[in-house]
């Protein structure tokens, strides 16, 4: 294991597009962001329950590849429904 900082541009180039792959796991550039935003539409008194059932599919379908990238060894959600997702896809 490298233990040099890392800055976003060292994780996925600027001229590399679309996936980076870390001890053997793949993840899409976008992935972190797409997860976050989809726990902001959760949090949001503005969305509605559609938009908030939509996001958290979203965050279902997300869930394994995080999990497996490793992001759940250092993040906890403070939601407790978006943290039992994550939790139910370490079991999986």
């Amino acid at each position: 294991m490298n233990y040099t900082a890392k800055k976003p541009e060292d994780i996925l180039p600027d001229n590399q597009d679309y996936f980076t792959d870390t001890n053997g796991n793949t993840i899409r550039k976008g992935t972190v962001a797409a997860a976050i935003a989809n726990a902001r539409i959760i949090e949001s008194d503005k969305s509605s329950i559609v938009e908030k059932e939509a996001a958290l599919a979203a965050i279902k379908d997300l869930a394994p590849i995080l999990v497996n990238f490793g992001f759940n060894q250092f993040i906890n959600w403070k939601n407790p429904l978006i943290q039992k997702v994550f939790d139910q896809s370490v079991k999986e």
